[in-house]
């Protein structure tokens, strides 16, 4: 009868937590900024234009599209729309749009539309972080913004030297491989390395594989090519000696070598200039910062820049039409930064004071969390946040940010819960069955 009651309110138990919200709280996670901010876009020079109608959609409800880290990161889409009439004459303004992000989340890059025509864009880097150097917040950086910030970074150290091309000696099949050792000697303690190590065996393995590397310095190379046969999973033990792999060498500029490597084939494409730009600043700092004394490799410097918070803008153009609306609609994936457990998105609605007629702008929030604060009043319809007619001031929201169990969560714990009753029970009636036979003996 015990047994009965324990396993009727473990089960009642059960049942009223599946009714309810239960979450457990993620540990304080470190972000890079204390909060998201989501300016509106700025216009680079005086104008007369009027934003008649805007509306900025956060959706919290992306998965798995952005690979962040959720111990300090969510993602959001971010969509926004503008009317914006031209009472003049036909003009031609540019603008930007500043976000923080890594260049790991740019392959989704944001998408510009006017009148429902696809407008181009570029993008601008600046990550020497002005707004911590100068201990400001990203919101003082924004609201002062400064376009003259972004510039091209160049190479300060672009030293002369040769590509080295190491072609390996071809197989016998495709169950062999070939492995080419080399070293290197008559080199002076000045001696730049790129991809290849001054003090250790480098090799490579596949039959006519090609591998590159730089050296400042016109240097001696050993090398030496073994074949080994595969066998399963694996290669015989003892190689057999095959020729020497084909070594040439051509004078180049160390920036040349990058251009010619594709920089490791990370962000060829789209952001090239972009990403060289970064690219370059980053092996300057790590050269400067005594990091690195005669070697680096690509894949460390392609590492730090892809996996590092940097401060971007889009800018685009937008041609307006006299005495006419245009439609803009803008639409990117971004990330968002949870200092703590309460996670805070702001948006800037009049940034750098650049918008000298503007009215009616909305914010729609779609959430799975529990708003926590908000600057301005909402209308909740489901998971969706309505903040109507936010004004001119600076809008902030907060988040809950919460790891939901789910019902099947639960389920597997209340069948735990019975199994373990069930042990518990069968325990007790061995306990009293052993004794009330110990007793009649």
């Amino acid at each position: 009868m015990r047994f009965v009651k324990l396993l009727l309110f473990y089960i009642i138990s059960i049942i009223s937590l599946i009714g309810l919200n239960v979450s457990a709280t993620k540990p304080t996670p470190t972000a890079f900024v204390d909060k998201t901010t989501i300016p509106l876009i700025i216009p680079l020079a005086e104008h007369d234009l009027e934003l008649k109608q805007s509306e900025i959609k956060i959706d919290l409800t992306t998965r798995n599209i952005l690979n962040v880290n959720k111990k300090y990161e969510q993602q959001a889409l971010i969509t926004m729309t503008y009317n914006i009439y031209n009472p003049t004459t036909q003009k031609q303004i540019d603008f930007v749009l500043p976000f923080i992000s890594k260049f790991n989340y740019l392959p989704y890059s944001l998408e510009i539309e006017v009148n429902n025509i696809v407008n181009s864009q570029t993008l601008l880097v600046y990550d020497d972080y002005f707004f911590k150097s100068n201990y400001i917040s990203y919101t003082d950086y924004i609201e002062n913004f400064n376009y003259s910030n972004y510039k091209q970074y160049e190479l300060k150290n672009d030293y002369d030297g040769y590509l080295y091309t190491i072609t390996n000696p071809e197989t016998k099949g495709t169950d062999y491989y070939a492995e080419t050792s080399f070293t290197f000697s008559n080199y002076s303690d000045n001696a730049f390395f790129v991809d290849t190590h001054p003090n250790s065996n480098a090799k490579i393995y596949k039959s006519k594989e090609v591998d590159y590397f730089f050296i400042t310095e016109d240097v001696n190379i050993k090398s030496r090519s073994l074949e080994y046969k595969k066998d399963g999973y694996n290669y015989t033990s003892e190689g057999i000696v095959l020729e020497k792999p084909t070594i040439k060498r051509s004078p180049i500029k160390l920036s040349q070598y990058f251009e010619f490597i594709q920089f490791g084939k990370q962000h060829n494409g789209a952001y090239h200039n972009e990403y060289k730009s970064s690219f370059y600043k980053e092996l300057d700092q790590l050269k400067d910062s005594n990091y690195i004394v005669n070697y680096i490799s690509t894949s460390t410097i392609n590492y730090k820049v892809l996996d590092k918070y940097q401060d971007f803008s889009y800018k685009f153009n937008i041609d307006f039409q006299a005495n006419e609306t245009s439609i803009v609609q803008i639409s990117y994936l971004t990330p968002l930064y949870c200092k703590t457990r309460n996670f805070e998105i702001e948006v800037i609605t009049n940034p750098h004071k650049k918008w000298n007629s503007s009215e009616n702008i909305d914010v729609v929030v779609i959430s799975d969390d529990k708003l926590d604060e908000s600057s301005k009043p909402y209308v909740k319809k489901n998971n969706i946040y309505e903040f109507k007619d936010i004004g001119k001031d600076l809008f902030t929201i907060k988040f809950d940010h919460n790891v939901k169990i789910s019902n099947h969560l639960l389920i597997i714990i209340v069948l735990l819960m019975v199994l373990f009753s069930i042990i518990v029970a069968i325990i007790n009636v061995n306990f009293r069955f052993h004794k009330k036979r110990k007793s009649s003996v």
